[in-house]
């Protein structure tokens, strides 16, 4: 059997199938029969979508394929993705690390990115959800202006919790973008949502310091702007060591900085 017949099989098979377990074991094979795009197999992924029964590797693997083909514009793509990012059977913060990863992959995915991680922001903020974790090990080659706008919303979330990562990401950024890592360093910890009992998932102590003073150091000019982000980061400073949160290790922190 040819590419062709093996294509035709495939297809003519997949759309009429309505058993969603045999669906589920067909799209492991989905990759490599999608080059007329996958609209023609909408039916049977809506089914699957809708069933809320798939199993954590298969909806990892859906997401994939269904982002891949997205950002390459194959047919169908646009209305499957929305839909299955709209759905509560998937895991969140592998599909933001999925496009972080991939975040400038192909020319205009930049927009594609941030139309994606704002449908889930959304959800997220609909949902009884609070688990969501962002990834920004995977950020680490996006630019700061590229991403300023989405940190924004995240930190604006009902379930921001400052993380380590997000510390880390602004701290490889300040050389570049000081002011902005200033202003969403500063707005991730008046919006921190984090609680005592995260500190064992989250330490961000360490970080915040490293970042407070390694960002003073780096704003030297002495423009009004840049007195002003000196300014912020002493405000910051005075946050950590006066919150619950962080007196535990209130007087490391000031040891450490005098």
């Amino acid at each position: 059997m040819n590419r062709d017949e093996a294509h035709d099989l495939y297809v003519t098979s997949f759309v009429k199938e309505t058993n969603i377990h045999v669906i589920a074991t067909a799209i492991q094979s989905l990759p490599y029969f999608r080059t007329n795009g996958i609209r023609i197999l909408d039916a049977p992924i809506r089914l699957l979508i809708e069933s809320g029964s798939m199993g954590s590797e298969d909806s990892d693997y859906l997401f994939t394929i269904l982002y891949d083909s997205y950002l390459y514009e194959q047919e169908g793509a646009e209305e499957l993705l929305p839909m299955f990012l709209d759905s509560t059977n998937y895991n969140r913060s592998k599909a933001i690390g999925e496009i972080l990863s991939n975040y400038y992959k192909v020319e205009d995915s930049k927009k594609k990115s941030d139309y994606l991680l704002e449908l889930i922001l959304l959800k997220a903020d609909k949902e009884d959800f609070n688990d969501i974790f962002w990834h920004f090990s995977d950020a680490g080659h996006v630019a700061l202006q590229d991403l300023y706008k989405i940190i924004k919303k995240l930190i604006k979330s009902k379930y921001f919790k400052l993380t380590d990562q997000l510390i880390k990401y602004l701290l490889t950024q300040n050389s570049k973008f000081p002011f902005m890592a200033v202003e969403l360093f500063e707005f991730a910890l008046t919006n921190n949502k984090l609680q005592l009992g995260d500190l064992h998932h989250y330490q961000v102590e360490d970080k915040a310091l490293n970042f407070i003073v390694s960002t003073y150091e780096t704003i030297t000019d002495h423009d009004d702007r840049s007195k002003e982000m000196r300014k912020k980061l002493l405000q910051s400073f005075d946050i950590i060591i006066t919150d619950f949160r962080f007196i535990s290790n209130k007087e490391k922190i000031l040891n450490e900085l005098f």
